[in-house]
């Protein structure tokens, strides 16, 4: 301490008494020791939140999980597959999309075709062997631009038609030219969810929130993954 005394007096500080000098280094050790302290304790919350917030998202992921591995509707019915067009109707709708002259409306059977393969996201099934999707469920309104698809459920409470909704929306994005309008709802009265489900399929904030989640891209892709195969019964 009578060295620190020295060189403090050196330095133009003066103490009138020795002891002050101690009171002085205590205090700069202090605040040294509060400092650093303070940092560590920074540190510490830091890493308690991120914790938290790595528990809340694994949580958040395993109970979409869950959802998307639960089987509603173990038993679903499997309908008949029915010719929607008959093969000269198929043949001359090919040869028209072939000749690059004469423009291609796009109809209610194409609309059909592009979204009847989907697989369903519980059953190896398409959603045409289902019966969720049907052609007179479907509109084109060429003026407008615009495609408005009706989808059935295989029961009232599948907690799966979101998924579905989002499958058939994505797939007809992606097949359209961009200038098209696609619209997807719930059959009236057939979920009892359908004005909640439907206003989460139309928003299009919504859509591409659902879309930037992995793990519902990863089964809206598996279920699009089949739809371009054709049928020669259709």
């Amino acid at each position: 301490m009578l060295y620190m005394y020295v060189f403090l007096q050196n330095k133009g500080l003066k103490f009138k008494r020795l002891d002050q000098i101690g009171v002085c280094i205590y205090h700069l050790f202090y605040n040294f020791y509060a400092f650093f302290n303070s940092i560590f304790l920074i540190e510490r919350i830091f890493i308690i939140y991120l914790k938290s917030l790595l528990i809340k998202i694994a949580r958040k992921i395993l109970r979409q999980q869950a959802i998307m591995s639960k089987v509603d509707n173990p038993n679903p019915q499997i309908h008949e597959i029915k010719q929607t067009i008959s093969e000269a109707q198929r043949k001359k709708r090919d040869l028209l999309e072939q000749n690059e002259e004469i423009e291609d409306e796009i109809d209610q059977l194409e609309i059909f075709d592009l979204i009847r393969h989907i697989d369903d996201p519980e059953h190896p099934l398409t959603l045409e062997q289902l019966n969720v999707l049907q052609p007179e469920n479907i509109k084109v309104n060429i003026d407008h631009k615009l495609v408005t698809v009706l989808f059935t459920p295989t029961i009232p409470h599948c907690s799966l038609a979101q998924i579905i909704g989002l499958m058939i929306k994505v797939k007809l994005i992606r097949s359209l030219p961009r200038d098209y309008k696609v619209d997807v709802y719930i059959t009236p009265g057939t979920h009892v969810q359908e004005l909640s489900v439907n206003k989460q399929i139309n928003d299009k904030e919504r859509v591409m929130a659902a879309i930037e989640n992995p793990s519902i891209l990863r089964v809206v892709n598996k279920g699009v993954s089949n739809s371009d195969r054709l049928d020669n019964c259709c």
